[in-house]
């Protein structure tokens, strides 16, 4: 039988990963440099896009949590 800490790690990561998904898709879609017409502020636009990603490289320390209550609830009794 499934464990109640299984349960609730998958559920944790799924929720992780579609929140990150949609802070990423905010952020890249709310920010729009095609319209800045100054070169180092269309820069600066591209560089906080592309720091968005960070969101994403952040998720897997919510999987590593996940699975970290996964695997520490399945040992107690």
């Amino acid at each position: 039988m499934i464990s109640m800490a299984f349960i609730w790690a998958l559920i944790g990561a799924v929720i992780g990963l579609v929140i990150g998904a949609f802070i990423l898709g905010a952020v890249d879609s709310g920010l729009d440099c095609s319209t800045i017409t100054n070169t180092d502020g269309e820069t600066a636009c591209n560089n906080i896009k592309s720091y968005s990603w960070t969101i994403m490289g952040i998720l897997p320390i919510t999987l590593f949590l996940g699975l970290f209550r996964l695997f520490s609830g399945s040992t107690s009794q």
